[in-house]
């Protein structure tokens, strides 16, 4: 790849609770959901990946064994995704100078594609735009991306409400890019069994 570089950021830190069970690691088309999001993003060919882990590490590393990634523990997963976020950008910023843009996904969009997280990429850089990020259910999300201007905002991020503190903020200046599927996220055991059925 030329030219700009990124890093994309795995957020798969969560303990699901509402799940009942790690989410992370539900089979999903032959892989876990974690390894799918990995499989996605390494092929999107960005840049670095890397893979931010919390309650279930050693079984998330488990799971992604053999793939080109890296890892960022977060001990302090507990206090919600914002720690995850932060954890991240830090494990992105080493060694200096970091990347361009930082490429925040989670684990749990299995919607989420190779070639979307290019469009976003694309999207990005024809747009000189700060942030560009996927919308669905009428709000902008995850996976979104942020310009190397925006690290120490989100560095400052705190508790559970990820970015979009800061997706808000610059509502005005975000290159948005449709995702509809978006909003398929598997957060109890209803949500997966309907994404089961939708890929029947």
């Amino acid at each position: 790849m030329t030219g700009r570089k990124a890093t994309i950021v795995l957020l798969a830190a969560g303990g699901s609770v509402r799940m009942g069970r790690p989410k992370q690691l539900l089979p999903f088309k032959g892989k876990t959901l974690v390894r799918h999001a990995a499989s996605e993003a390494i092929a999107a060919n960005l840049g670095t990946v890397v893979v931010v882990t919390g309650e279930m590490d050693p079984l998330i590393r488990e799971s992604l064994a053999g793939l080109q990634v890296s890892y960022a523990y977060n001990p302090d997963w507990q206090k919600g995704i914002a720690s995850s976020i932060v954890t991240g950008i830090r494990a992105a910023l080493t060694p200096p100078p970091g990347p361009d843009a930082v490429l925040l996904m989670v684990a749990d969009q299995p919607a989420v594609t190779e070639g979307l997280l290019k469009k976003i990429w694309l999207n990005w850089k024809e747009s000189g735009k700060p942030i560009a990020a996927s919308v669905y259910d009428n709000q902008a999300g995850t996976p979104a991306l942020f310009a190397a201007s925006l690290f120490q905002e989100l560095l400052q991020l705190e508790g559970d409400t990820g970015a979009k503190r800061i997706l808000k903020k610059y509502q005005e200046e975000l290159c948005l890019l449709a995702f509809p599927e978006g909003g398929l996220d598997i957060d109890t055991p209803n949500d997966y069994e309907l994404l089961k059925q939708a890929m029947e």
